[in-house]
Order: structure tokens, then C-alpha cells, then sequence
């Protein structure tokens, strides 16, 4: 399963990807968020993670 190969390699810090197009994306990621917030990891976005500020959009 998906959830125990993405399991293994979580560390603090890291940087999960999953590409949208994947058809089970949407039924997959509600329960992805509920365990790693079990597990006690707090999810961010990744300007935060890597202390960047956000990007703005100009006219």
C-alpha cells in the first residue's frame, strides 16, 4: 500500500510530493493528513518549511 511506502522514508523535514493527476489522489489524501497528524507531525506549506516568503503576484 501506498501509505506504508510513503511511511518509511517520513522524516522531520520532509518534502512529500504526489503528482495531481493520480486518479486515487483525492480518497488517498484525507487519510495521508489524518495519520501523519496521529503521528504527531505538523504539516506546513513548503515556503514555511524552508523559511522562504511566500511568492507574490505583480501587475
Amino acid at each position: 500500500m501506498l501509505l506504508k511506502r510513503v511511511e518509511k522514508k517520513l522524516k522531520k523535514g520532509a518534502i512529500v510530493l504526489f503528482h495531481d493527476h493520480l486518479e486515487f489522489l483525492p480518497r488517498f489524501l484525507p487519510l495521508f493528513l489524518d495519520y501523519l497528524l496521529k503521528e504527531g507531525y505538523t504539516v506546513v506549506g513548503l515556503d514555511q518549511l524552508l523559511q522562504l516568503q511566500a511568492y507574490k503576484k505583480t501587475q
